[in-house]
């Protein structure tokens, strides 16, 4: 594969990437958990550095690896190949393939309906066959978006690139824009004192915020998988990581500042999308129009971004690893996600990921560690504020972890759905059952090897090799 994606195109992945409906449904979840500024704020900007001390480890590994398949060539080349494999199975076939999935369905079913009523059109919930058969109207526009995105990228990674850059931009640029807007034209309630200094901040919110927030800030690694295909690497990497991770940063608390500024945060704690609340509030059809448009728009980005990333899993755990194009693992990952989006599988599938994906960061910034004790600091690219940036990340990734576990087992004895509140759980369990597996099966390869080139060591000194102990 060419190396065709610059400066601007990694910054767009990762940005693209991050930005998604999360900046829009996160922060009411947030502010009914922390209801005081400063707590609301903090743990908004503590997710910020949880993102920007994992992309300061990444942008090492990725300048000292710079191939297709992040996650999953940084802990092969640093946990070994059985490790390597679980991690690029659930990424590849379960994580980015139900975020294609799960992103195609949101966009089909709830944004751009919502775009069309808002404008004057309403599109039918089913589409009648000559047959007499009737098909699911979301699910239809959800497999075109999920092929017409894989298309684009089989055109290849300029091609997806040039899109990924416009798809970041107009979103950014307007969002920032309104963001002024609202902030400057916003006159929420003050919050009453009692609110604002009363009731302790206990560990278990701060934890539930911060999963929440983590998954809104999900995307700042997405470059890392097309490591492959960035020109100067050892330079273009880290600036994609970082220099993504921290606009994005910036732009949520900016973004959050608006929303306090025009609902207060008792208004954004009772309001389930914050964007159109917040349009709502200041008023005007316009301004519906533009923040529903905002949100399409940023969603295309997102797929697009995920759809570029997770084909390149594939690409690198192929016995050619990145010499051959990503043309049939992407078709494959379409394949895939088209089966979760007709199955509606996608979000039990997500679920049962869940814990493992942050298992999986979590493995990916220890190779860090092991491989600069194995290889010693590279001559390329030095991760930022290393040791301490990647040690915050992991502290606060095994936190996140433990909040995560801790909900799923209490969610088991309270829940009647005992399998569905067991997913996350079970998660961990097909991570660790795909390792042990690929163990296995590379310990009888390895032991078939050596009984092969045992006999042909003996065929080679004219002994016949005994069988049965004959």
């Amino acid at each position: 594969m060419r190396r065709v994606i610059g400066p601007l195109g990694a910054l767009s992945i990762v940005a693209g990437s991050m930005l998604g409906v999360g900046i829009f449904v996160s922060p009411p979840v947030v502010a009914q958990l922390l209801p005081q500024s400063w707590a609301f704020f903090g743990v908004w900007f503590l997710g910020g550095v949880f993102a920007l001390a994992g992309a300061s480890a990444y942008a090492e590994l990725g300048a000292r690896h710079p191939h297709a398949g992040g996650d999953y060539v940084f802990v092969r080349e640093a946990l070994g190949p059985s490790a390597g494999f679980a991690t690029g199975f659930m990424l590849f076939t379960c994580v980015f393939a139900g975020s294609i999935a799960t992103v195609a369905s949101v966009l089909a079913t709830e944004h751009l309906p919502g775009l069309l009523r808002i404008v004057g059109v309403t599109m039918p919930a089913r589409v009648g066959l000559p047959s007499g058969a009737t098909l699911d109207t979301g699910r239809i526009v959800g497999l075109a978006l999920v092929w017409l995105l894989t298309a684009i990228n089989l055109r290849g990674a300029k091609t997806a690139t040039l899109l990924q850059v416009w798809t970041t931009a107009i979103p950014l640029v307007a969002m920032i824009s309104l963001a002024a807007f609202a902030i400057s034209n916003g006159h929420a309630p003050a919050e009453p004192a009692a609110q604002q200094g009363a009731g302790a901040i206990t560990a278990s919110a701060v934890g539930h915020a911060l999963v929440t927030i983590y998954f809104a800030y999900s995307g700042w690694n997405a470059i890392a998988y097309v490591g492959g295909e960035v020109v100067r690497p050892e330079r273009t990497l880290p600036w994609g990581l970082l220099g993504g991770t921290a606009l994005i940063t910036a732009l949520y608390m900016v973004v959050c500042a608006a929303y306090t500024s025009v609902l207060g945060l008792g208004g954004l704690a009772s309001a389930g999308d914050a964007g159109l609340a917040t349009a709502a509030q200041l008023g005007g059809h316009t301004t519906r129009v533009v923040i529903t448009g905002l949100i399409v728009i940023t969603l295309l980005g997102s797929l697009n971004g995920t759809v570029l990333a997770g084909g390149r899993i594939a690409v690198a755990m192929r016995p050619g690893g990145d010499s051959e194009g990503p043309q049939r693992p992407l078709l494959l990952q379409a394949g895939i996600a088209s089966l979760l989006l007709l199955t509606g599988s996608f979000e039990l599938l997500l679920e049962l990921t869940s814990i493992a994906m942050l298992v999986i960061g979590t493995l990916a910034v220890v190779s860090l560690f092991v491989l600069r004790r194995r290889f010693g600091v590279p001559a390329t690219y030095r991760a930022l504020g290393y040791p301490v940036l990647p040690a915050v990340y992991l502290v606060l990734a095994l936190f996140v972890v433990g909040v995560c576990i801790k909900g799923s087992v209490e969610a088991v004895r309270t829940e009647h759905d005992t399998l569905k509140a067991a997913l996350p759980l079970l998660g961990l369990l097909v991570f660790a059952g795909s390792f042990f597996a690929h163990r296995m099966v590379h310990a009888r390869r390895r032991f078939s090897d050596a009984i092969g080139a045992e006999a042909v060591a003996l065929a080679a000194d004219g002994v016949e090799p005994s069988v049965g102990g004959e």
